[in-house]
């Protein structure tokens, strides 16, 4: 190294006739360049600007290449200020001429201390993005865990399945991935609390890793459905695993003992082109395939990926035609016995696509019901309903009342009972002119908070109907203690009457029982005289069915109002 100025003289005699200076090794060609920087590094590069079968810019380019952080200094005659200048931007650390030897032995000092700098520089700045890294790792690692169950989230579940998918070079390692729910959590969330529920999650989330050996089989997808690897089980086993104490046992969660029911959704590995997120995304069909069908455990079929994307894109359309006013309301009447007059109406939804013209609601509201547009929707029918009343009533039609069917999901929600009655306040008379049908099924669900719901109902004047009666589960000694006020015999036990005893026997129970509470009976599914007459004999108190009338759009239905309402022929025919 160049330290003082007879260093520097000596340094430049060595390299007068053209050269590169290398730790006091003089080296005139580019091969022995290269060879030098290959043996060992040195603390710092001179070299004249012209070269013997090479040039200076050519050593410098190489220099920078293979020791980067070692100062190159050019020790030349004079070559014009443009190259010198060039070379400086190149990346030398300085340029001395010959006959400036003084400033030699301080511009190589000033090199290797700032080539030091750099050094510590860049090695900081490696030591933080080490750092950086691993904390990236550590915060995508928490990322990837659920924050309130604490197991693998969707994106790590996949990963994991992919590892798994491709350590699985034999039939002998095949799996199968369970995705399942608490088929309930929505009724617990509404009857106890959110945070009864995720305590639930959590406690459900524990047991697992309890019962599991390796967590990486273990997921949450989100929304109270887990994911878990398991053998590649049947049906049999399926229902077996169901049956364990995992799902099994109840919990108990600030002194209430809450029991969660599970739906199943399974699909095996082995088929080529999947990876984990298909995987996950096959076991997700099947289970809502299983939640749709009613069944508890549903095994992948090809067929379930064809139908989802139908009913999505059904979904979808359904989206449209709610914020495009495609939906339309018809009513049906509901005749008094044996007055003939219509006292009801029933409204009854209908969509009108613009490429199917009018649908009939069997083809679209369950999939209002699944994806929860039915709550929008139900709200927009109760809109309608009570408007068509007001103005029946504001026409002169009398005491007339509009029926509207009310799923269990929106009797769930807290805001239909505040909505509802603010709906009905403005409604003339002292009753609201709103009558809500609710099915056993719904009223069960939650009887305790539905109890409540639909009494403050009555107190503002709605009627409650209990729609489908002997179709649900029901039990007699609740009728008395249900907020009701009429009871809707099915369709299926009217269609028998006259002539089958055993429906003529049970129609006319469910008409005894009605009137020993204090209710009235309304027969559904009407279609022949004969029917009628013997309802009349059993003391029916109204009827409602294609004898009276078949659904109508609004405006043909208020005609039929105002003819009823002015004497002219009854509704019974």
């Amino acid at each position: 190294m160049v330290q003082d100025a007879a260093d520097a003289e000596l340094a430049a005699r060595q390299i007068a006739a053209g050269g590169i200076l290398i730790e006091r090794r003089l080296v005139g060609a580019e091969a022995g360049f290269r060879e030098a920087l290959r043996t060992f590094r040195p603390q710092v590069i001179l070299s004249d600007y012209l070269l013997p079968g090479f040039d200076g810019l050519s050593a410098l380019e190489i220099a920078r290449r293979s020791a980067r952080d070692v100062p190159f200094i050019f020790l030349s005659a004079p070559i014009g200020e443009e190259r010198a200048i060039e070379a400086m931007r190149r990346g030398a650390a300085d340029f001395v001429f010959k006959s400036q030897l003084e400033r030699l032995a301080p511009a190589i000092r000033c090199a290797m201390e700032e080539a030091a700098k750099r050094r510590r520089r860049r090695l900081a700045e490696r030591r933080i993005r080490r750092r950086e890294q691993r904390l990236r790792s550590v915060i995508d690692t928490a990322q990837r865990r659920d924050p309130l169950t604490g197991l693998a989230n969707r994106a790590l579940y996949c990963r994991h399945l992919d590892e798994r998918l491709r350590a699985a070079r034999d039939p002998e390692s095949a799996f199968a991935v369970a995705a399942f729910d608490v088929h309930n959590l929505s009724v617990i969330n509404d009857s106890y609390g959110r945070h009864i529920g995720d305590a639930l999650l959590q406690g459900l989330a524990e047991r697992l890793r309890e019962h599991v050996s390796e967590e990486e089989r273990i997921g949450y997808l989100g929304g109270g459905t887990f994911a878990l690897v398991v053998p590649r089980l049947g049906p049999e086993n399926g229902a077996r695993l169901l049956e364990s104490a995992v799902f099994s046992e109840q919990f108990s969660i600030e002194g209430r003992t809450v029991r969660a029911t599970y739906r199943c959704g399974i699909a095996r590995s082995g088929h080529e082109g999947d990876d984990g997120g298909m995987l996950v995304q096959k076991a997700e069909a099947a289970l809502a395939e299983a939640k749709k069908s009613g069944e508890t455990l549903m095994i992948y079929r090809e067929q379930m990926h064809r139908e989802i994307a139908e009913r999505l894109a059904l979904e979808h359309r359904l989206r449209i035609a709610l914020d495009e006013r495609q939906f339309e309301l018809y009513y049906q009447p509901q005749v008094e016995l044996p007055s003939g007059r219509i006292r009801v109406v029933e409204a009854l939804l209908r969509w009108r696509d613009p490429a199917r013209g009018v649908i009939a609601p069997g083809e679209f509201l369950p999939v209002l019901e699944s994806s929860g547009l039915i709550v929008a929707v139900g709200r927009w029918v109760l809109e309608q309903a009570v408007d068509a009343c007001r103005r029946w009533r504001a026409a002169g039609v009398g005491p007339m009342r509009v029926g509207v069917n009310v799923s269990a999901l929106q009797l769930r929600r807290r805001a239909f009972i505040e909505q509802t009655l603010e709906l009905v306040q403005g409604l003339p008379g002292e009753e609201s002119g709103l009558e809500v049908e609710i099915t056993e099924t719904a009223l069960l669900q939650d009887l305790k908070t539905s109890r409540r719901r639909l009494e403050r109902l009555r107190q503002a004047g709605v009627r409650i109907a209990i729609d489908d009666f002997g179709t649900g589960y029901s039990s007699l000694a609740l009728l008395p203690r249900l907020p009701i006020d009429a009871l809707k015999i099915d369709r299926s036990f009217i269609q028998g009457l006259p002539a089958d005893r055993p429906s003529v026997t049970l129609v006319s129970s469910i008409i005894g029982l009605a009137r020993a509470f204090g209710l009235e009976a309304v027969a559904e599914g009407v279609e022949t005289a004969g029917q009628l007459e013997m309802l009349r004999a059993l003391e029916c108190n109204r009827s409602q069915g294609f004898l009276h009338g078949r659904p109508v759009p609004g405006d043909e239905i208020e005609r039929m109002l105002l003819s009823s309402a002015n004497g002219h022929p009854r509704a019974d025919r």
